[in-house]
């Protein structure tokens, strides 16, 4: 498993979140991401992790983008007082949902709905996701040892 590792190396560390993201169940990344942080260099993995899982949800913000376009008139009230509490709100809870292993989509939608500002939403979420990964990428690269210890 490793020597095909070592072939994704950073590849593997952009692409495994970017698809991971929407895909979780069938591409378990923090797992990837933990065993590259073990072969190449884990602050590069996290970098390189964070830029694509922050990516990938956006995926959901052009969901929420193109429902938006449908949802009925009588439900502008709901948007716009949405907006009032994005605006107040947005970028903590951007960040703790990209920090915290749970599925982002319950907020990426709402905010693509919202059009909250791209620039804004990009810079919580690869925050929060790089410190996430960075935590998983790191734990591989210290903790493996353990595990192979642990195991034998």
């Amino acid at each position: 498993m490793s020597e095909w590792l070592v072939e994704l190396g950073y590849f593997g560390a952009f692409i495994a979140p970017l698809i991971g993201v929407f895909t979780y169940y069938l591409l378990p990344w923090p797992i990837i991401i933990f065993a590259l942080g073990n072969i190449i260099d884990p602050l590069l993995v996290a970098l390189i992790g964070a830029l694509g899982a922050t990516l990938g949800e956006f995926l959901y913000y052009f969901i929420g983008g193109g429902i938006s376009k449908i949802l009925p008139e009588k439900l502008n009230t709901y948007v716009n007082k949405g907006k009032i509490y994005l605006e107040k709100y947005g970028p903590v809870a951007i960040f703790i949902f990209a920090l915290l292993p749970l599925p982002d989509e319950v907020i990426w939608i709402p905010i693509g709905i919202l059009n909250y500002d791209k620039r804004k939403a990009f810079i919580s979420c690869w925050l929060g996701k790089f410190i996430l990964i960075a935590l998983i990428a790191f734990a591989g690269h210290y903790g493996i040892q353990y595990i192979r210890d642990f195991i034998t």
